[in-house]
């Protein structure tokens, strides 16, 4: 949901019609080619009756995660049956030197964790026993609505369009 912040400052900017938009998280995965630098595939998201976005399971971090380690976060929209980027993207020089800063998205899980720094070694297993991270719906313009790919990559230091590794997250945004 990083691109949501981003544009949720255009839509205030702007005074588009906005409505309630709230998201299923369909899926969490490496992406094509790619390997993932944490495994999902035991953490679980749904969204309880007071439209909390609720966490349970557990995460297991796949190579090392140290300083400085850059993150590109982007999103794609399915508009008229093809995957099509977005303006919505965030760049983070050096996601360990964030992960003690209370605007970044990540900051509630990180500190649930009781892991506000570097290094999360290989094999560090992050566990959420119904984790509440965030309310919903959200009040977003209308063109939110729909299906969207976010991919969350680490990019090489010396060379940022070098992708080295990458996860992907399948959501489906809807009005509420």
């Amino acid at each position: 949901m990083p691109f949501v912040y981003s544009l949720t400052w255009l839509l205030l900017l702007t005074k588009i019609t906005a409505y309630k938009i709230s998201v299923d998280i369909n899926e969490f995965t490496n992406c094509p080619d790619k390997e993932a630098m944490i495994d999902f595939s035991y953490l679980e998201f749904s969204i309880n009756d007071d439209g909390i976005i609720v966490f349970n399971g557990n995460f297991t971090v796949l190579s090392d995660i140290d300083s400085p380690y850059p993150l590109y976060i982007h999103s794609k929209k399915m508009e008229r049956g093809e995957w099509v980027e977005t303006i919505g993207f965030k760049y983070v020089k050096n996601f360990c030197a964030t992960l003690n800063r209370v605007d970044e998205f990540w900051y509630p899980v990180m500190k649930y964790l009781g892991k506000q720094s570097c290094p999360l070694p290989a094999g560090y297993v992050g566990k959420f026993d119904n984790f509440k991270y965030g309310e919903l719906p959200i009040v977003l313009p209308p063109n939110f609505v729909g299906e969207w790919k976010v991919f969350v990559e680490r990019r090489d230091v010396a060379q940022e369009s070098n992708i080295l590794e990458c996860v992907l997250m399948r959501t489906t945004a809807f009005e509420f």
